[in-house]
């Protein structure tokens, strides 16, 4: 989930326009952005009293620091340019830090003030490197491809070199549109599952999600998006894709999911019965509301954001609850998706669901994950006591993406490169391979 802030600003983001920009748009806009990224008390005075009336300047302030935390130091402004869209008039900013090249939007109103600011492109600099424990000796990987119907989804499939009749673990993104290595700042979590899991034996099938791969256009048309389109029905076809590669033993086939693909895994698992075993790697065990909103709570302590602000934030959180559609329609756009796609998470249960699956089960944790908690892990652990055949384990200083977690309790966190720790590692294959 974003942080507040970003929520916040984004709200106030699309107001239509009457006029066309001025000359002098540009250059205000490049006046205020050194100002704001300097982070000097000036700046917010190029924001309109409306946008005033809903964000504060120690808010403003505040984004200037989560910022800096995130991209680095800030090394200039590369292209300022206008574009007119939909009624609205925005400056798009280019600008260049050590660590990404994101682009700044304004949207400006016919005053030349700013009512809306928001960041819709970050592109972050790769400046992940594999793993001490990645031995290319040791494995190889090739291309492939998850077809389901018309939807072809490139990927990777890792082996181990020489081996014959060996596991394989299938790897299921979290929310939003994942890559193949579910890249996520300087971590590249399923990368790393993959290479450190070859030099043990155990192969691995990765792939692009399909909204990474198609966007908008991920449902056939006349559907409605389900999380069983966004992810199921893709995993289904990993399965099927992974029963034909040689040398699998196909009685030995694995899925792990990270995040929202740890909270499908249950419901993965029983509708595709013949795989071994799931992960569950910071899973989520309750609703994603409720864990919205304890991020929203942390984030309004460490950014002194308001008690109104926060409420309205929750409200907004607490509308998307809903387990029928009633009035909305389908593709009626909430602050989470599409109606059809909450609807569909709401009527899942995924404890209850894990209680009907009899394959092995692991469940994995980090103990300073700020994204899902312990208090998730918990009721993991009450939904697989007295099974023989799960096992949970957490790692007391590990994060979301299962690196060494930072020290804002934020997403800046993952900024830093970072591989998965080898006991990760170890306590999966062990797993795996344990008769």
């Amino acid at each position: 989930m974003k942080r507040l802030y970003y929520l916040l600003i984004a709200l106030f983001s699309y107001a239509p326009l009457a006029n066309a920009q001025s000359d002098s748009t540009l250059i205000n806009a490049d006046k205020f952005f050194e100002l704001f990224i300097s982070g000097k008390p000036a700046a917010y005075n190029y924001f309109a009293d409306e946008f005033k009336s809903k964000v504060s300047a120690s808010q403003i302030s505040g984004l200037q620091q989560q910022f800096l935390q995130k991209y680095g130091k800030f090394n200039g402004i590369v292209k300022t340019s206008k574009l007119a869209q939909n009624g609205a008039n925005y400056v798009l900013i280019n600008t260049s830090f050590d660590n990404a090249n994101p682009l700044f939007t304004l949207t400006i109103d016919n005053k030349d003030l700013i009512i809306g600011f928001f960041v819709p492109k970050e592109n972050l600099k790769d400046r992940y490197k594999d793993p001490a424990y990645a031995n290319p000796a040791l494995y190889e990987e090739k291309p492939i491809t998850v077809q389901t119907n018309d939807f072809k989804l490139p990927g990777i499939l890792t082996i181990p070199k020489n081996a014959t009749n060996f596991p394989i673990l299938i790897l299921v993104h979290g929310s939003g549109p994942g890559d193949k290595d579910e890249a996520v700042g300087g971590t590249k979590i399923f990368r790393d599952l993959a290479l450190g899991l070859a030099a043990k034996g155990i192969a691995t099938l990765r792939y692009d999600k399909r909204t990474k791969v198609y966007g908008a256009n991920s449902i056939k048309p006349g559907e409605v998006l389900t999380v069983k389109q966004e992810t199921e029905t893709d995993v289904k076809s990993a399965i099927a894709l992974a029963k034909t590669i040689a040398n699998v033993n196909v009685a030995q086939i694995y899925v792990l999911g990270h995040s929202l693909g740890g909270m499908l895994a249950p419901r993965i698992a029983v509708e595709n019965n013949s795989i071994a075993g799931i992960i569950l790697a910071a899973a989520p065990a309750r609703p994603f509301q409720d864990i919205s909103i304890a991020q929203n709570k942390l984030s309004a302590s460490q950014n002194n954001i308001d008690a109104k602000t926060l409420d309205s934030a929750i409200v907004l959180i607490n509308a998307t609850r809903f387990k029928t559609l009633g009035n909305r329609k389908p593709d009626q756009q909430t602050i989470y998706g599409p109606a059809s796609y909450i609807m569909d998470l709401n009527n899942y249960n995924q404890t209850a669901t894990l209680k009907k699956y009899n394959g092995k089960v692991l469940v994995l944790q980090g103990e300073k994950d700020f994204q899902v908690s312990m208090i998730d892990f918990g009721l993991w652990q009450k939904a697989i006591e007295n099974r023989k055949n799960a096992v949970a384990v957490s790692f007391p200083n590990l994060g979301h993406p299962f690196v060494v977690a930072g020290s804002t309790n934020t997403l800046e966190d993952y900024n830093l490169p970072q591989n998965v720790p080898i006991e990760v590692i170890d306590t999966i294959a062990n797993w795996i391979l344990k008769k």
